[in-house]
C-alpha cells in the first residue's frame, strides 16, 4: 500500500466553507455593510470531537496567526479544550452589502464566507462595527450596533434612519476556499 490501507489513499473531501447571511428592515437606509476592519464574533464547534467552545471568539480578517507545525497562517487559530486539536478559520471573502432592495424583498444576502479547518461555525453575534448609508444622502453611520434595533437621525435628509428585525444565519457553502465577492 502506498500510504496505508486503500481507504487511506483516497483524497480527502474539501472542508466546507460557511457563509454568513443577513436580512433586516432598512428605514431610510440604502445599504448595510461590514467595513474591512470588522471583527466577526462567532461560536465554534470542534469538527473532531463535537465540543462547542463555551466562549464566543473574534475572527478578524486583518489578523494572521501562525499555525503550529505548519507554514500556514489563519485569521483565527484555536485549540479545542476537550480533544486538544488545533483548528483554524479564515475569512475568504467579505462581499458585504445588504441593500434597500434586499430589504424590500425580505431576502437573505451573503456578507462573508469563512474557510473552516477542523471547526464548524454554529452561532454569530452581530454586536457593533457595522456601517450603513442614509437614503438619498452620503451620510455614513459607522460603528452601528446591531445587537438590538438601530435608530439615528440623518441631518442631511432631515429624517430618521433605522435598522430593525435584524436576522442572520450561517450556512455550509461548499468547500475549497472559493467564496463569492471581494477577496480578502
Amino acid at each position: 500500500f502506498c500510504c496505508g490501507p486503500p481507504a487511506a489513499c483516497r483524497p480527502r473531501a474539501p472542508m466546507p466553507n460557511f457563509s454568513l447571511k443577513v436580512k433586516a428592515e432598512l428605514e431610510n437606509v440604502t445599504d448595510l455593510s461590514v467595513p474591512e476592519d470588522f471583527v466577526f464574533f462567532l461560536k465554534v464547534r470542534c469538527g473532531h470531537c463535537g465540543e462547542v467552545c463555551p466562549n464566543v471568539v473574534g475572527v478578524d480578517p486583518n489578523n494572521k496567526d501562525e499555525m503550529a507545525g505548519s507554514r500556514g497562517e489563519a485569521n483565527l487559530v484555536i485549540k479545542c479544550k476537550f480533544c486538544s486539536r488545533e483548528n483554524s478559520v479564515n475569512v475568504v471573502s467579505m462581499s458585504g452589502v445588504y441593500t434597500h432592495d434586499d430589504s424590500e424583498a425580505s431576502r437573505f444576502v451573503e456578507l462573508a464566507v469563512f474557510d473552516c479547518r477542523g471547526v464548524e461555525l454554529c452561532e454569530f453575534e452581530p454586536r457593533s462595527g457595522w456601517r450603513c448609508t442614509g437614503n438619498g444622502t452620503s451620510s455614513v453611520f459607522d460603528d452601528v450596533d446591531l445587537s438590538d434595533d438601530f435608530a439615528d437621525y440623518d441631518d442631511k435628509a432631515s429624517s430618521a434612519v433605522g435598522i430593525a428585525n435584524f436576522e442572520h444565519k450561517i450556512d455550509k457553502s461548499g468547500g475549497g476556499g472559493k467564496g463569492k465577492g471581494k477577496k480578502k
